[in-house]
């Protein structure tokens, strides 16, 4: 009777774990139905004219016009600085495009070449509080290596070439140049895909 009872409870346990399963499972074409994304990423960032390493987060919303995640995309995106020396943030739009490695409907790898243009703000503290606060404009080319997985929901990127390339606007030479800089920073991040 036991026995019975016990047999019984594997087979319903089998079967709610398959409908559960199947379920929560996307089919092929919702996995390939999904033109939006959002995510955060962080890292450190170096100013290669001044200052120590500083931290680096960011935050992007974008959407992919093949309504999958390959293709060409357009994202906004948002990005804070910050450390002992200056406190930046960035606003703006990033484009490019995933081009898709190796993959299958439920996982992939992609390289992802992109550029960021954008506007913001710098405010210095600490041994270089004396320089005030300057309006920035920026240009960020940047390569991404993406892994998706989770049939193709979730995609963890690396971006180990990223450079800013920034023109200080409001901040000039005596003989009336722009101020320029320049800054890298490798990022570790994790996109969420939804339609």
């Amino acid at each position: 009777m036991l026995g019975r009872m016990a047999h019984a409870l594997r087979k319903t346990s089998l079967v709610a774990a398959v409908l559960v399963a199947t379920l929560a499972a996307p089919s092929l074409a919702e996995a390939h139905d999904r033109p939006l994304y959002a995510g955060f990423g962080g890292g450190p960032h170096v100013d290669l004219d001044c200052c120590r390493v500083h931290g680096r987060l960011q935050g992007e919303f974008g959407i992919h016009f093949s309504r999958d995640d390959r293709g060409f995309f357009l994202a906004f995106e948002a990005i804070n600085t910050f450390g002992d020396d200056f406190y930046m943030f960035l606003g703006g739009v990033r484009f490019g495009g995933d081009i898709e490695v190796y993959g299958r409907h439920d996982y992939g790898i992609m390289l992802r070449p992109s550029v960021l243009v954008g506007f913001g703000w710098r405010d210095y503290n600490g041994p270089y509080s004396g320089w005030g606060d300057w309006g920035v404009f920026v240009v960020q080319p940047a390569f991404d290596l993406r892994f998706v997985f989770a049939h193709r929901v979730l995609a963890l990127w690396l971006r180990p070439v990223s450079f800013d390339f920034n023109v200080y606007l409001d901040r000039y030479r005596p003989n009336r140049e722009l101020w320029w800089g320049v800054g890298y920073q490798f990022m570790l991040g994790l996109d969420f895909q939804f339609g």
